[in-house]
């Protein structure tokens, strides 16, 4: 398993380049003054990053274990470097001190960059941060990041990195993090390539739920999602002032059905919660949240189209709750509107 890592010398050349010159210096023959007291250090700090060869397997955080050897080897380096301009001219030098103090802010900047690349870990928050300073830098430089944004109806396996992919008429925005996944068919399925930025009306919406009746059970259906469908379920507790609120994903099949249930929470009669309802079909994923907090997630494969029910189930009355779709009200995906007029 691979994933984008940048090469040492290209990432630290100013560590890398130090340390190199420090294993000749302490490994030459006759090394000058103490120096060849640091050769078992340097093998010892080596030995980390050398270990990692025996993986098949390539990631930034791997790129630690080379820390010891690079920090040993470049001050080893740099003070056999510092030693030999005592012999050297003023310019020798000032031309020494240049070419560190490049690499060192080259080194950092490159660092910085990399860090502030998307990868799977960030947040929804995070990912349409990053574009809105990228869309931002964008329009007083010419507008560049309209040559990559694409629109279409689906999600590909791979795209490249910070491809910017519209699917529908804003329905959702993602941006690609370059990481390719076709060893990993989980990761590919649920098309872990694509940082979501945002949502629209039509896959993400926002709900009022309220318990009427703390003695009467009760059912109403928030989404449907091809055979899939989400509902909010009561069950009454006693003394009829609460009642055991959970999520259901029900999947309706000639075969089968399949029921995914959320970790219920007893509520009080009376009191509105904020149940938001992502059925996202590209990605095949499915999320509840009540209030903010994560209720129930599961895949969703085969989940287009999404339409809106909020319809009582058979069986169950309708006064015994109430579910008003507010999705209307929320804010409309203004970054993936304006991306849109610049896509191809």
């Amino acid at each position: 398993r691979t994933y984008r890592t940048a090469s040492l010398p290209s990432s630290m050349p100013l560590l890398f380049g130090l340390s190199f010159w420090g294993l000749v210096s302490a490994f030459r023959p006759r090394p000058p003054e103490r120096v060849a007291l640091t050769r078992l250090l340097l093998l010892a700090a080596a030995s980390a990053g050398a270990a990692l060869m025996l993986w098949g397997y390539i990631g930034p955080r791997y790129l630690a274990d080379f820390l010891p050897f690079l920090a040993i080897g470049a001050t080893v380096g740099l003070a056999d470097l510092w030693r030999r301009q005592d012999e050297a001219g003023r310019g020798r030098r000032v031309l020494a001190t240049a070419v560190i103090g490049v690499l060192a802010i080259y080194s950092v900047a490159a660092n910085v960059g990399i860090a502030v690349t998307p990868s799977e870990e960030w947040m929804t928050a995070q990912t349409l941060r990053y574009l809105q300073v990228q869309q931002s830098i964008s329009s007083w430089t010419g507008d560049p990041i309209g040559g990559r944004v694409m629109v279409g109806h689906s999600l590909p396996d791979y795209a490249p990195a910070g491809q910017i992919r519209i699917v529908g008429p804003c329905d959702a925005l993602y941006v690609s993090n370059g990481e390719n996944y076709a060893a990993d068919p989980l990761s590919q399925f649920h098309r872990t390539t694509w940082q979501v930025v945002q949502y629209g009306h039509a896959l993400q919406r926002l709900y009022y739920v309220t318990p009427n009746d703390g003695t009467t059970p009760a059912r109403s259906e928030l989404v449907r999602a091809g055979a899939w469908t989400i509902s909010v379920e009561t069950t009454p507790q006693p003394g009829g002032r609460t009642v055991l609120l959970h999520i259901t994903m029900v999947r309706s099949g000639s075969s089968s059905t399949a029921v995914i249930r959320s970790f219920p929470a007893i509520e009080p009669v009376g009191r509105t919660h904020r149940v938001t309802v992502l059925t996202d079909p590209y990605k095949r994923i499915a999320l509840v949240s009540i209030d903010g907090l994560p209720y129930l997630g599961g895949s969703l494969p085969g989940g287009a189209p999404v339409s809106s029910s909020v319809t009582p189930a058979d069986g169950f009355p309708t006064s015994a709750i109430s579910v008003e779709d507010i999705t209307a009200t929320t804010p409309q995906p203004t970054l993936c509107l304006t991306l849109l007029h610049h896509a191809r």
